[in-house]
């Protein structure tokens, strides 16, 4: 009996070996499933906003066969949203919007993927960066504020956040004067660092254009703006480059999809995008946000982000503050805790019927060294690229030893219940530790 429920387990667990494109009725029809767009940021924010408007404007026009999904995936500086992306199929049904945070995620060590784990399928839209002070700042100038930061380098404070295209702009500012360094202080979104800078807990900040204009009325200062010219929209604030600093930034807006996606599904969906940019609704957007409405793709859009990339890369080497390992300290912890438990010696017999100590003991270990071992794994799967299906595999092979182990013939409906937690196991633990604990899953 034993050999037999082992027998079906395996059978169970090597159909999962068999591809979903293997069984599909046609490969190469677009699904009939929504089309997801993850934006790795919370919803109202700017990514986001941006991700709707696109997405009304393309089913307003009836310009794809299926309609946008906006799934907020957020957390880690959007490295939580581009791993679901990274790792998701690729069918075409899966995309991401994300800025240049895809690039500059890699050189910070935020993330172990770049932008070229990806297939590039558009961007549209470019915004501008504003280096902003309070009102009542001592700063009149760029050069004003990058003497203080050489001066006494690492005192300054400069909100932003750590690894995103803001901080390498501010990188670049340092470089480009000897010996500026600022002393970052991590901070959330455009508002966040609104009130940072009323507050007087940090004397500088860098803000999109569109963010700069909403917050200026509150008491805001621009001191550069890191574009090539003038923005329109801001007539009266020069360019770092006008004034001797040789900075020049943005962040351009761009659309990605799991690498080996069909070309032809990129080319529909890029084809939509480029459509849906040249409407009036979203010309007019553009126009109120500040957006410079750009459109690339192909070689022309691989050509920029590379560009974009050796600027980023040839930034002067520097410890980049990060925030402790928890989820390795996590897997650790568990795994300790979960093989000292295992060892544990058991209940005196006569607390309990005599017979019945052995089995109880057995499945009171079993049951705690799993939940420790579901924890461990979890930990190492946020710190790696292992698959779902190595954690399915992970608890199937426990389950399997777990049989092995018994004193008596196991029972098939135990042999269910194996695979019934693996699976569960697999799938829902991600989910638990995504939504609740904000730790990234495969």
């Amino acid at each position: 009996m034993r050999a037999v429920t082992i027998a079906i387990l395996c059978g169970a667990w090597l159909s999962c070996l068999i591809p979903a494109d293997a069984i599909a009725d046609d490969a190469g029809a677009y699904s009939t499933r929504p089309i997801q767009v993850i934006v790795p940021f919370g919803a109202g924010g700017n990514s986001d906003t941006i991700a709707r408007v696109l997405q009304r404007a393309i089913a307003d026009h009836q310009l794809l066969p299926q309609p946008l999904v906006i799934l907020n995936v957020p957390g880690a500086g959007g490295t939580i949203g581009s791993r679901r992306a990274l790792n998701a199929s690729p069918d075409g049904d899966t995309l991401l919007f994300l800025h240049e945070g895809i690039i500059t995620a890699s050189y910070s060590g935020a993330a172990t993927w770049g932008w070229r784990d990806f297939e590039p399928i558009a961007a549209t839209g470019r915004n501008g960066g504003v280096i902003a002070v309070a009102e009542d700042s001592r700063f009149q100038g760029i050069e004003d504020l990058l003497a203080a930061a050489a001066e006494i380098p690492g005192t300054l404070t400069f909100a932003t956040n750590i690894g995103a295209p803001a901080h390498f702009w501010a990188m670049q500012l340092e470089d480009a004067r000897a010996g500026a360094r600022f002393r970052y202080v991590q901070s959330g979104g455009g508002a966040a660092r609104f009130h940072s800078l009323k507050g007087g807990h940090v004397e500088a900040t860098a803000f999109s254009v569109a963010e700069f204009l909403s917050y200026r009325d509150g008491g805001l200062r621009a001191l550069a703006i890191l574009s090539e010219i003038r923005d329109p929209a801001l007539p009266e604030v020069p360019t770092a480059r006008e004034q001797g600093i040789e900075v020049i930034a943005s962040n351009l807006q761009c659309w990605w999809a799991p690498k080996d996606t069909p070309a032809e599904r990129l080319t529909l969906i890029g084809d939509a995008l480029k459509q849906v940019m040249e409407t009036p609704e979203f010309q007019k957007f553009a126009s109120e946000q500040q957006i410079e409405p750009l459109f690339l793709s192909g070689p022309e859009l691989t050509d920029e982000l590379a560009q974009r990339e050796a600027v980023i890369a040839a930034i002067a080497p520097r410890d980049i503050p990060g925030l402790p390992d928890v989820p390795l300290a996590l897997a650790i912890l568990s795994g300790l805790v979960g093989i000292g438990v295992l060892f544990a010696r058991p209940a005196p017999r006569k607390l309990i019927q005599q017979g019945q100590v052995r089995d109880r003991t057995l499945l009171i270990r079993r049951t705690v060294t799993l939940v420790f071992a579901t924890i461990f794994y979890a930990g190492l799967l946020a710190v790696s690229d292992s698959s779902l299906f190595a954690f399915f595999t992970f608890f199937f092979l426990t389950g399997i030893g777990n049989l092995l182990m018994m004193p008596r013939q196991p029972s098939w409906r135990e042999g269910i219940a194996f695979v019934g937690f693996a699976g569960l196991m697999a799938y829902g633990l991600p989910w638990v530790f995504e939504t609740v604990f904000g730790i990234s899953m495969p």
